[in-house]
């Protein structure tokens, strides 16, 4: 066997990916008949077709005869057929990590369960239930992780759903004039988003995915503050998952470097909204190239419920827990 063969095999079979993505991302290729020709070499026919197509591993990777890699010089879906029906690890190799919401009637002091009704604490827009802990007997709110705020949090995470789906802060806040008598304004909105996503942000790179060992850098043009900046982001091939960014006002190498160097760290300055960003494109919207599934699903991370809401009220717990 090409020892790049075993090198793969055994750095793609210890990063513990989950059985759901591994099942998903089989069934993608099994129409692909592929056929092993020894010395790393194999022979691949796609589905409904009788053209051959012969994809070779060598030391700087994939190399196949068909016009896509002769030409453009790119990863075609042969190779990728052949990565993944005879390179993954077979399930189950490692459970995912699973995120609940937090139940009402959780204590939010002692963590115990089964804490009774204790009256309703009213505001202008909604009824708070108030729950009295049997352990403890100290009081808390229904609504954990959205205290002391004016509206319920089912607006709340709307409005961040809204905005990170590409709604602007002034257009959510125009939404909820018809649907509340006592609506919130923009800034209110805009401080929801800030607040909620550096909250979340925070406890997003406490967790540990499980993500391969090849990365692929991306990049694109945005503006801060009305200022052009260029977005760098690191992505994991396998699972796209996005593991870190760097925003900087040039495409050097220099101002990348240090994201390439790690790709487990934060470099250079960056806004809490991006922070944002990278929740929800790791753990709320699905992404299309890996079967629906999140990118944290992928990487063995799994988020049950309201996403947001969940992550917002993990990522309080994870504050109380560590100060």
């Amino acid at each position: 066997m090409h020892k790049g063969t075993a090198a793969r095999q055994t750095v793609v079979a210890e990063s513990g990916f989950n059985d759901l993505f591994l099942r998903r991302n089989r069934r993608r290729w099994q129409g692909f008949r592929i056929a092993e020709k020894g010395d790393d070499t194999y022979e691949v026919r796609l589905p409904g077709s009788e053209r051959r197509r012969t994809v070779k591993l060598a030391d700087s990777g994939w190399s196949c005869t068909c016009p896509r890699v002769q030409y453009r010089k790119s990863h075609c879906r042969h190779s990728k057929a052949v990565e993944c029906v005879r390179f993954l690890p077979k399930p189950k190799l490692k459970e995912p990590v699973v995120l609940d919401p937090v139940p009402e009637n959780t204590c939010t002091h002692c963590g115990a369960d089964g804490a009774t009704k204790a009256g309703v604490r009213k505001n202008k827009n909604y009824r708070n239930q108030i729950y009295k802990c049997r352990g403890c007997k100290r009081r808390f709110s229904a609504n954990f992780g959205f205290e002391k705020l004016s509206f319920p949090p089912e607006i709340v995470v709307q409005a961040i759903y809204d905005y990170y789906g590409g709604k602007s802060t002034t257009v959510i806040a125009d939404d909820l004039k018809d649907r509340l008598d006592h609506h919130p304004s923009q800034q209110t909105v805009s401080n929801w988003v800030r607040s909620f996503s550096a909250l979340a942000g925070i406890f997003a790179r406490s967790l540990d995915p499980c993500v391969g060992e090849k990365w692929r850098g991306d990049g694109m043009f945005v503006k801060v503050n009305g200022k052009p900046m260029y977005l760098h982001m690191m992505i994991d091939s396998l699972t796209r998952f996005w593991l870190s960014y760097v925003l900087t006002p040039n495409k050097t190498s220099d101002d990348v470097t240090p994201m390439y160097r790690d790709a487990e760290l934060i470099a250079g300055w960056a806004p809490t909204l991006l922070e944002g960003m990278r929740v929800h494109y790791n753990h709320v919207r699905p992404h299309g190239g890996i079967g629906k599934l999140t990118p944290g699903e992928a990487a063995g991370i799994k988020v049950n419920g309201w996403k947001w809401k969940t992550i917002i009220q993990r990522a309080r717990l994870f504050q109380k827990k560590n100060g």
